[in-house]
């Protein structure tokens, strides 16, 4: 299910859409129900451009602080790039949103 979630996120739905929200969420969820760390970040990160898309910036910067809460956890379980992959995406949306009138 985690696996046919992810490809639906990463591949089918566009990020605007309210499922994508709706599926990055339950991929989060299970994530963390299994204790996968990199669907966990991975999930973070699909959130976080979801609240980019509908710029919603406070519940992305919610995303970005739970995601930056597991950092030990991705640099030692699965990698040091893996973790700036993600301070990169936080970076690009904070950027992004930066620029955006409301």
């Amino acid at each position: 299910l985690k696996i046919i979630i992810a490809n639906m996120v990463d591949y089918i739905i566009d990020e605007s859409d309210p499922q994508y929200y709706e599926l990055s969420s339950e991929y989060l969820k299970i994530a963390k129900n299994t204790g996968d760390i990199l669907s966990q970040i991975q999930a973070y990160n699909s959130l976080i451009e979801y609240f980019e898309e509908i710029q919603a910036p406070d519940s992305a910067t919610h995303y970005m602080l739970e995601g930056f809460s597991i950092k030990d956890s991705v640099i030692t379980n699965i990698s040091t790039l893996r973790y700036l992959w993600f301070t990169n995406t936080c970076f690009e949306v904070c950027r992004v949103l930066a620029l955006t009138d409301f």
